[in-house]
Order: structure tokens, then C-alpha cells, then sequence
């Protein structure tokens, strides 16, 4: 069974289709799957480096993540607040 030519044009056509959406879909984050900014890449090379980069990579590591809970509980602190505010201005 042989495509014709049309038949072939629609299909390659709906190849870029795909491709181009996967592309603009990475761009945009819509993948859950894939995140920008993880901590993939430093913990693969953890396991290369000798003991004293092991120790300042786990330091940073830590830095990093006790000022992500603190920005996330600084905005949350701060959405408490202004709920309060309103509350208080009603009565």
C-alpha cells in the first residue's frame, strides 16, 4: 500500500504540529514532570566530588532550601495579616 503524497504532507505536518507544542509546552513549564531550578543536577555531582566539595554542596543545599521555606512561610505570615486587618477594620 503505497501514500500518496498528500497522505504524507498531512502526516509530517502533524509531526511539527507535535514537536512545535512539545517545545512551546517546555518553554511555558507546562510539563509537570520537568522543573527549572531543581536540585537534580548539584545531587548527580554530589556523588563525584571528594568529601570537602560533598560538604560545601550539602551547605549550599541547605541555604537554599531553609531560604525557600522562609520566603514561603514570609508569604504566608503576610497573607494572614492583611485577613487580619480586614477583620479588624469591620468591627
Amino acid at each position: 500500500m503505497e501514500m500518496s503524497a498528500v497522505t504524507t504532507v498531512i502526516v509530517l505536518l502533524l509531526l511539527l504540529a507535535v514537536f512545535m507544542f512539545l517545545v512551546v509546552a517546555w518553554a511555558k513549564g507546562w510539563l509537570k514532570g520537568v522543573r527549572r531550578g531543581s536540585f537534580t543536577g548539584q545531587v548527580a555531582m554530589h556523588d563525584w566530588q571528594n568529601k570537602r566539595k560533598q560538604e560545601a554542596m550539602e551547605y549550599v543545599m541547605d541555604e537554599q532550601e531553609e531560604k525557600e521555606k522562609k520566603d514561603a512561610s514570609s508569604g504566608q505570615d503576610k497573607e494572614q495579616g492583611s485577613s487580619r486587618g480586614e477583620e479588624e477594620e469591620k468591627q
